[in-house]
């Protein structure tokens, strides 16, 4: 699986099988592999091999195995989705980890509802898979189901820091800004959860609030990542204000935050706006060192401008 070679995987299995070597627990290693590599196709060709390599129907365990594997593209997703679905024709009795993996594929390609019919009553599935759930209608920017979702974890004090990420994000996705803000206020303190909110603000045009939870996190030691910068600086970049976008700049330089190519044209953006060529070349010169997010300037269209 790690070379992603069927011929060489299943005569490695072969020889297993024929020394009477071969186990569930070998089989388990080589879908681990698919499931590292995103090699869909092999591990469903290793499943359907099961009967014939260990005399038996593959397990839970091992179809789980290839539903992790089958989660990268849109089309692996489907085939993850057409395993889950004859799963539950056989009426296999999906465990955590299977709805996890399921529920992932769910959201990756859209289907809320399903994934929502999938989770049935919330209020006794544990938490990893409640959070999946809310994950996969974070996908579809469904808020309102994810906000639901979160309290029905705060009920029974199950919310964590992905639960209240994921209904951010939620939230972000639907310029739904003062929601996420009540949100971060019961959330536990993380950077994660403040950049999804960062994310919100800049979404829902609150420029004021997007650089207040930058200064936030700073108080209250949290690194200003990547994500919340970005953000911070694309809530700016509508206002034109070039000043507070300099200063995010220059904290990210100071600080060691990688500054991106969106890094550079949400600043660029800022100074275009408000007219100030000249401080976009200083500051580029100064704060984007490397060519490639040099060229990123051009995007902006400012270079015929000034």
């Amino acid at each position: 699986c790690e070379v992603n070679d069927a011929r060489v995987a299943f005569a490695v299995l072969q020889s297993a099988k024929e020394r009477e070597v071969l186990t569930e627990k070998i089989l388990q290693t080589g879908l681990a592999a698919c499931n590292r590599r995103g090699h869909c196709a092999l591990a469903l060709q290793l499943v359907e091999a099961v009967p014939d390599l260990l005399g038996e129907p593959a397990s839970m365990r091992l179809r789980t195995a290839a539903l992790g594997a089958c989660s990268r593209t849109a089309t692996d997703i489907i085939r993850a989705v057409e395993i889950y679905d004859q799963m539950v024709e056989e009426g296999a009795d999906l465990d955590m980890v299977a709805k996890v993996a399921v529920l992932t594929a769910l959201g990756r390609v859209g289907q809320w509802r399903r994934a929502l019919a999938l989770l049935q009553n919330p209020d006794d599935a544990p938490r990893e898979v409640v959070n999946a759930c809310i994950a996969a209608l974070d996908q579809s920017g469904r808020w309102r189901e994810a906000v639901e979702l979160l309290h029905r974890l705060r009920s029974r004090h199950a919310a964590d820091g992905v639960s209240f990420s994921s209904a951010v994000s939620a939230c972000a996705k639907a310029g739904q800004a003062d929601v996420a803000l009540d949100l971060l206020k019961l959330a536990p303190v993380s950077e994660i959860v403040y950049g999804a909110a960062i994310s919100a603000c800049e979404k829902g045009d609150r420029p004021y609030d997007a650089l207040r939870l930058l200064s936030e996190m700073s108080e209250l030691g949290l690194r200003q990542d990547l994500p919340a910068c970005n953000s911070a600086l694309s809530a700016c970049s509508k206002m034109g204000w070039w000043a507070e976008g300099i200063e995010i700049v220059k904290r990210m330089s100071e600080d060691g935050v990688t500054r991106s190519r969106a890094t550079c044209n949400a600043f660029i953006k800022a100074c275009e706006v408000a007219g100030q060529y000249d401080v976009a070349a200083d500051a580029l010169c100064r704060y984007f060192p490397i060519q490639e997010e040099r060229d990123s300037i051009e995007t902006a269209g400012w270079v015929t401008r000034s």
